[in-house]
Parts: C-alpha cells; sequence; structure tokens
C-alpha cells in the first residue's frame, strides 16, 4: 500500500558519462557515434535522423524535469566530454536545473581510492 504522505516524483537525476544528445553525437560524429549506432541496431545517422532524435534522451527534456547532475572525467572516454556540455546547454534551454561536474584527470571508470579533484564546471573548456 501506498503512503500519501511519500512522494514517488523523481527530484534528480545522475547523469554519469551518459550519451545523452543523439541528435549532436549522430550530427558531429565524435567518438560515441558507434556506441550509439549499435544501441539502435546499426541505423546510422545519416540513414535515419528522425529514429536517432525519437530515441534520444535530449529530445524529451521540458522545465519540469527534475535537477540533473551531470559528472563527467576529463581524460579518455567513450563518450566525449562535449556531449555532456551540449545537454547541459539543451537543459538549461528547456528551464531545468543542472549541476555539472567535471572529474580532472579521470577517465569513464573513476577510481575513487585516488584522491580526484572534482571542479564544478562554470564555462566550456
Amino acid at each position: 500500500m501506498r503512503d500519501p504522505s511519500i512522494s514517488s516524483r523523481v527530484i534528480l537525476v545522475i547523469d554519469y558519462y551518459g550519451p545523452s544528445d543523439f541528435d549532436f553525437i549522430g550530427s558531429t560524429e565524435i567518438d560515441s557515434y558507434w556506441g550509439v549506432v549499435v544501441f539502435l541496431e546499426a541505423r546510422a545517422y545519416s540513414a535515419n535522423p528522425e529514429l536517432w532524435h525519437e530515441a534520444s534522451p535530449a529530445s524529451c527534456v521540458t522545465s519540469h524535469d527534475p535537477a540533473f547532475f551531470i559528472a563527467h572525467g576529463t581524460q579518455g572516454s567513450f563518450v566525449d566530454p562535449t556531449v555532456s556540455y551540449h545537454f547541459e546547454s539543451d537543459l538549461k534551454t528547456a528551464g531545468s536545473e543542472t549541476c555539472p561536474v567535471m572529474v580532472g584527470g579521470l577517465g569513464m571508470l573513476f577510481n575513487l581510492k585516488k584522491r580526484s579533484r572534482f571542479v564544478v564546471c562554470s564555462s566550456r573548456p
């Protein structure tokens, strides 16, 4: 039985290296392009940009979305950091709150035993 005094509303989304903007990835063909091609069952962006747009998390953002915490390392990654910057821009344009964080010197697999410096991004590199 659901307790009506406890909300089930999502208040925070954590995006950890997410290939979150398929339109941007497809149109620029940056590093994560082929991962999205595989996800979309070998359909290239040029062959079906509508499918890429429909499947893209970025195409669904609205001002009613919860806040997004976007974490991305600054070194070698399957998903280029530019994708996170672009997704942050999409969210801000839609009116959603964002908190982007770049993890200096780390790649996709954060080694939390190492001392890492978390830097809140206030501008593009």
